[in-house]
């Protein structure tokens, strides 16, 4: 649902979710095996304000609040922030040159830690990223684009034992037809 805010500059959206799954698959690194979780249920709310103080910028702010839960036991489900938000600026350079900044906040997350066994629960601590892209629209068809990220060089982990980048650079050009 959007609602305008200060005038057509600035706009909120607010959308509440829920889902259940079924038959959830889920792998055992201790029998190295897929399971089924059985039953989860996932719940929240998704939050989006926006605002356009120019022409040329764009901010945007969001945030989102998740339950996830196995029904069968009550745990969180693994790897799932409770909490998540972030904030983008958005500049238009010129109608063909644009430029990204965000930042990215992930909170806890339960995740199990299969280096022992039986694996055990663990909370994985939250993380904070910033990143920046840009964009030249170089023809109706092609772009050009590239972006930095995580330039604070954070040393974080989305999985338990499975590393994250560091501070990445990526360029590339993409074609539309």
């Amino acid at each position: 649902m959007r609602q305008p805010l200060a005038g057509p500059a600035g706009w909120v959206d607010l959308a509440y979710f829920r889902s259940r799954f079924r038959n959830l698959i889920d792998y055992d690194f201790g029998t190295s095996k897929y399971v089924n979780t059985g039953r989860a249920k996932t719940s929240g709310f998704e939050l989006e304000a926006g605002y356009k103080p120019a022409s040329f910028l764009s901010l945007v702010a969001r945030g989102t609040i998740l339950d996830a839960k196995d029904e069968a036991t009550g745990e969180r489900l693994i790897r799932r922030a409770k909490n998540r938000a972030s904030l983008l600026a958005t500049f238009l350079v010129s109608p063909d040159v644009s430029a990204t900044a965000s930042l990215i906040r992930v909170g806890k997350r339960e995740d199990r830690d299969f280096s022992t066994y039986p694996s055990t629960r663990v909370t994985l601590p939250a993380y904070t990223l910033v990143n920046l892209s840009g964009e030249w629209r170089a023809t109706k068809s092609v772009s050009l684009f590239a972006r930095a990220e995580n330039l604070a060089d954070k040393q974080y982990e989305d999985a338990r034992g499975y590393g994250t980048p560091g501070r990445s650079f990526y360029a590339g050009v993409s074609g539309r037809f």
